[in-house]
């Protein structure tokens, strides 16, 4: 998908923190960011670390990828999903 050009970048660490939480990626008080990993369609290689750094709207959301340095927009219950250990790119619902 084409990066739009006004996406919101994050202003700050709370901001980002707060974000997180929000969307489920952080829990507790807890000031540490937990690391993403990147498990879909765009990676040939391997899962690679991301970054949240920032969003489009309440559902897309900006991530780059660590390695790469390749940046996409994504829908964040997506990242969440390939959070999960069982996660298959392949599978199907």
């Amino acid at each position: 998908m084409k990066i739009p050009d006004n996406y919101i970048v994050f202003g700050n660490s709370e901001e980002k923190q707060a974000k997180y939480k929000e969307w489920g990626f952080k829990s507790g008080k807890n000031d540490e960011i937990p690391f993403l990993i990147y498990k879909g369609i765009y990676d040939t290689v391997i899962p690679q670390k991301c970054d949240i750094i920032g969003y489009y709207n309440d559902v897309e959301i900006l991530i780059e990828l660590q390695e790469s340095k390749q940046r996409l927009i994504i829908d964040r219950r997506y990242l969440k999903q390939m959070q999960s250990k069982s996660f298959n790119i392949n599978a199907t619902e």
